[in-house]
Formats: structure tokens, C-alpha cells, sequence
């Protein structure tokens, strides 16, 4: 949300982005997180690294960063709705998430981040039709069975970017 925007109670808005709720947060994140770490505890952030809302602006500025399901159409691995997109780790999404996560453990001192990976496959719904990525044009997968290995691969791979930018950022993970 921007200064200007007002708090939305709705779960997804602005999923994808990132962006601190100026109208909860009218300081951003640092004096939060000064706060925290001022009591003796590290400030942390749950984030789901492989999705955005329709309505995020990393949704808009890159579709093709998101999976594609057997009809070769956008989708989501859990098969919710339509408004809520799965991004796929065989794009440049993997450079997006890495500077997100790093500006916010840089600039606002991110200590710990539980990171939600449902990534490949849903943890609700087992429908091979809608698991992985069926893009025949991404950059690091050709197909959707290529889709699981480069998906894995490049998540363990920004495990390591993040490790190696911000050794001192605890990563949770949970995993499908």
C-alpha cells in the first residue's frame, strides 16, 4: 500500500508486493523492528515467497513469471480462484523475491523470516493438473516435468543468495 491507500482487511490485497501498510505501520517497519529488537528479540516476517494477487503490481509488470496449469493457462497450484497466482521459480521471480527479502532485512533489520513454499505442489489439494509448471518458454524449465527439479533447485539456490547477503537472517521454512 502507498501512504495514500487505506488498510485493506481482506487476506490477499497487495499479496506479492510486499509493501509495508503505511495506515498500520505510519513509520514503516524500522521503528517496529527497533522496537522489537530493544526488548531482546529478533522482528520477523512471514512471507509467501511464491505468490501474488492479480491486483500486485509484480503480477501486472510480469505475468510471465507465473506457472502455467495443463491448459497452458496462469494459475494456482491450490486451485483457489482466479485472482490469486503461484509465481514460478524457473523465472527472474527468484531475483524479485531474493531483493525483497533482502531490503527488508537490509533496510528495516528482517531478523527471521518464515518463508511458506508452496511452490511446486499444494499441501491442500493434489491435482497433478494444476502442480509445477506446464510453461514451455521459461527460461530455466522446458517442459512441467523439468518444472519440479528447476523449482527446487532455484529455491535452494536463494536459500544461499539470502544466506550469503544476510547471514544473520533466520530462515523457517514450510515446505509442501
Amino acid at each position: 500500500n502507498t501512504a495514500a491507500e487505506t488498510s485493506s482487511e481482506e487476506w490477499g490485497n497487495n499479496y506479492g508486493d510486499w509493501n509495508v501498510d503505511t495506515i498500520k505501520f505510519p513509520g514503516g517497519l524500522k521503528p517496529t523492528f527497533d522496537f522489537i529488537k530493544a526488548l531482546g528479540m529478533k522482528p520477523g516476517l512471514w512471507i509467501s515467497i511464491g505468490a501474488a494477487t492479480d491486483d500486485a503490481e509484480v503480477y501486472q509488470s510480469h505475468p510471465e513469471w507465473f506457472v502455467k496449469n495443463s491448459p497452458g493457462v496462469k494459475g494456482n497450484i491450490h486451485g483457489y480462484d482466479n485472482d490469486f497466482y503461484t509465481s514460478c521459480f524457473g523465472t527472474d521471480w527468484v531475483e524479485y523475491i531474493k531483493d525483497v527479502i533482502v531490503n527488508m532485512s537490509q533496510q528495516y533489520g528482517l531478523a527471521y523470516t518464515k518463508l511458506d513454499f508452496s511452490i511446486a505442489a499444494s499441501a491442500y489439494v493434489n491435482n497433478p493438473e494444476i502442480s509445477g509448471c506446464y510453461a514451455t518458454d521459461h527460461p530455466y524449465h522446458k517442459d512441467h516435468q523439468e518444472s519440479f527439479i528447476a523449482i527446487y533447485q532455484r529455491v535452494l539456490e536463494l536459500f544461499d543468495r539470502l544466506h550469503k547477503e544476510c547471514p544473520e537472517l533466520f530462515i523457517d521454512c514450510t515446505f509442501e
